[in-house]
């Protein structure tokens, strides 16, 4: 867990952006373009510090595939999962590299105006949305466990924004 002073510490060293927490799994579909095309991919992950999301497609390696809860069918970070913004200095600092390394889409904070979560129902899976001043990112395919998890970040990160239902 990190602590007021260490995090106070921290933020000096990397700009004063924290890792919160975020999303990994293979069933997870990012819609593209103005139809809503369906985006290529083998998954996708939405991650959350407290200055943007982060959409990648690639697969997380490492500490943020750990960092990151998936399902148990094959998805990242089932061995460690740190309550939102609970993680060291040092896996702050090794996160927010990662996710510079692998981000395919970047939304910063003040450009949002809505985030829309969605649960999954009896045969449709979970929904994510996030609209922002000119642009936006529709997640698909997010599981119950998903939902959950980034029900959390999420009310963590932006609380007057985020719509949830």
């Amino acid at each position: 867990m990190v602590k007021h002073g260490k995090q106070a510490e921290w933020g000096k060293a990397v700009n004063q952006e924290n890792f919160i927490g975020g999303w990994y799994s293979r069933g997870l579909t990012r819609l593209a373009g103005f139809k809503g095309a369906l985006r290529a991919g083998h998954g996708y992950g939405i991650y959350v510090t407290d200055k943007r999301i982060v959409g990648a497609e690639q697969d997380p390696k490492g500490l943020l595939g750990r960092l990151t809860l998936g399902s148990m069918l094959g998805e990242k970070g089932l061995g460690y999962r740190p309550r939102p913004g609970e993680c060291s200095v040092e896996e702050n600092i090794e996160a927010l590299k990662e996710l510079e390394r692998i981000k395919d889409v970047e939304i910063r904070k003040e450009d949002i105006t809505e985030i829309i979560l969605k649960p999954p129902r009896l045969f449709l899976s979970g929904e994510f949305r996030v609209k922002a001043s000119g642009k936006e990112v529709s997640i698909i395919g997010i599981p119950k466990m998903g939902f959950y998890r980034l029900k959390e970040v999420l009310s963590k990160f932006y609380p007057s924004t985020l719509r949830v239902g």
